[in-house]
C-alpha cells in the first residue's frame, strides 16, 4: 500500500512538473575530435570572427505529455556566438593557428541554421536536428568559402527528455564544427 501511495505520489509530482515547464533550456558543450597535433599553421595569426545569423533564436519546439502545454520552446542558455568563437578558437590552436584581433588572414564564421524540429507519430515521438555554418576565408586578395551541415535524429516511445534533448543538440553542434575542422582545404587556406 505504501508502494502504491509513493509512487502515485511520483507520477502526481512528475505530471505537475511537467505542466509548469515553460522551456528547455540547453547549455552548448562541444566537443572538438582530437586531431594528431598538426603544426598546418605554424603560429600564423588568423582574425576570427563569429556571427550569429538565425533569424530566430529559439531553436525548436519540444513536445510534452501534457494538454494544457504540449510543446515547449527549446532555447540555448548563453550566448551562442561566444561559445562558437571558443571551439573555434580551440580547434584552430589544434592546428598550429593562433586566433588574433590583428591577424592578416580572416575566417568569418556564419551560424546560419541550428534547429530542432519534434514530430509525434502513433507510437513515437521523432526528432530532427540541423545544423549549418557558413564560412568565408580571406587571405590576401583570395577568398574560400564553404559551407558544413551536419544532422542529427533520434526517436523514441517516450517524450525526449531534456536531457536526451541536450545530448543531442550538442552532438550536432559538435558534429558541424568537427567537419569544418576537418576541412584540409581550408587549413592549407589560411596557412598559406
Amino acid at each position: 500500500m505504501k508502494l502504491i501511495k509513493l509512487l502515485t505520489i511520483l507520477v502526481l509530482a512528475t505530471f505537475i512538473s511537467a505542466c509548469t515547464t515553460t522551456t528547455q533550456p540547453v547549455q552548448l558543450k562541444p566537443t572538438l575530435k582530437a586531431t594528431k597535433q598538426q603544426n598546418i599553421g605554424q603560429g600564423k595569426e588568423v582574425a576570427v570572427t563569429i556571427d550569429d545569423a538565425r533569424k530566430f533564436k529559439s531553436i525548436g519546439k519540444s513536445i510534452t505529455n501534457t494538454r494544457t502545454n504540449p510543446t515547449v520552446p527549446v532555447n540555448i542558455s548563453g550566448d551562442v556566438a561566444d561559445t562558437l568563437q571558443k571551439v573555434v578558437d580551440q580547434g584552430l590552436s589544434q592546428y598550429g593557428f593562433k586566433s588574433s584581433e590583428k591577424g592578416a588572414t580572416k575566417l568569418k564564421v556564419d551560424l546560419s541554421t541550428f534547429s530542432y524540429k519534434a514530430t509525434e507519430g502513433t507510437f513515437k515521438t521523432s526528432v530532427i536536428i540541423n545544423t549549418v555554418i557558413n564560412v568565408t576565408a580571406t587571405n590576401g586578395n583570395k577568398t574560400y568559402h564553404s559551407s558544413y551541415e551536419a544532422n542529427r535524429s533520434f526517436s523514441g516511445v517516450f517524450t525526449p527528455s531534456n536531457k536526451d534533448n541536450a545530448k543531442n543538440i550538442n552532438l550536432a553542434f559538435s558534429d558541424v564544427i568537427n567537419k569544418m575542422m576537418d576541412d584540409k582545404s581550408l587549413m592549407n587556406f589560411l596557412a598559406k
